[in-house]
């Protein structure tokens, strides 16, 4: 789990991934860390 979130986030950070792809992925890393603290 912990090494999606982190894929995802180097995914979100890079400045290749267009502006809407950012936000995608932020949204899913959001969605992963409410599941992992449940």
């Amino acid at each position: 789990m912990t090494l999606s979130v982190q894929k995802l986030a180097i995914n979100s950070v890079s400045p290749k991934k267009s502006g809407h792809r950012v936000k995608h992925n932020f949204i899913i890393i959001s969605i992963t860390d409410i599941s992992a603290e449940t």
